[in-house]
């Protein structure tokens, strides 16, 4: 009901619900389908030797993020395709240690934007490796869910194959009648104008991370920024405290 009381128009709040109404959420049961799925993919799909592959989260630190949630829990669910002893890493620039014995890497994320990060992830490792004089390595992408345009740079950089357990479009471009397309951008674009346009010196993210338009969401996940940020961004312009429904932390 605030959402709606911020919208200032009739066509707003109508956009607003009818975004709603086009989400993609992943309750429990969802969640663990898409970690069999892309265990399914990698054991049986993909038809990689276990011996030779390496499950890694595309996380960047050490900081505890959901790359590392999705590796631990494709790890486990493999062993349900016959695997036996899955090799795991929980961060992707720790791939080098085993990439003579394990030259296929399966890089796990749970979801998937811009497409961006995972793109530069595969162009740092191949970057790398041929630094080091490596060759043979085939990278493979899996991800809980994600956007069908965020495969696009990912490919491009060298990837054999991406799985998407759920795969999205563009909330707004992709999925209004393409009629009214042009008016419900205009519209999302006029919500946005009343959010602040800085917060803890992140920029406001408008359509979602690099006009993403992402409707996802996860029992007790965190929102991705390339989701529209009428759902989550935490302040409006005029410095007010929003109590959003979704929250990113």
């Amino acid at each position: 009901m605030e959402l709606m009381d911020e919208c200032g128009e009739l066509v707003e709040q109508e956009l607003v619900l009818e975004l709603l109404n086009r989400f993609c959420y992943l309750d429990t049961d969802r969640h663990s389908q898409c970690i069999d799925k892309i265990a399914q993919k990698i054991a049986v799909g993909w038809s990689l030797s276990e011996s030779e592959t390496q499950i890694v989260a595309a996380t960047a630190d050490s900081a505890a993020d959901s790359g590392q949630l999705v590796v631990y829990e494709v790890k486990n669910a493999v062993g349900r395709f016959g695997w036996k002893t899955p090799f795991a890493v929980n961060r992707y620039d720790k791939v080098y240690k085993e990439i003579a014995s394990r030259p296929n890497i399966v890089l796990v994320d749970e979801f998937m934007g811009s497409g961006r990060t995972m793109a530069g992830r595969v162009r740092t490792i191949l970057r790398e490796l041929k630094g080091r004089g490596v060759s043979g390595v085939k990278i493979y992408v899996a991800s809980y869910a994600g956007m069908v345009h965020s495969t696009i740079p990912v490919k491009a950089e060298g990837c054999q194959d991406i799985f998407l357990g759920v795969e999205l479009k563009k909330g707004i471009s992709e999925m209004s009648n393409p009629a009214y397309v042009d008016r419900d951008l205009a519209t999302m674009g006029k919500v946005e104008d009343r959010l602040a346009v800085i917060v803890n010196g992140k920029s406001l993210p408008r359509l979602g991370d690099a006009g993403s338009e992402a409707l996802y969401a996860r029992t007790n996940g965190n929102t991705p920024n390339s989701v529209f940020p009428v759902f989550w961004w935490p302040e409006l312009k005029v410095g007010k405290t929003r109590n959003t429904i979704l929250s990113r932390i």
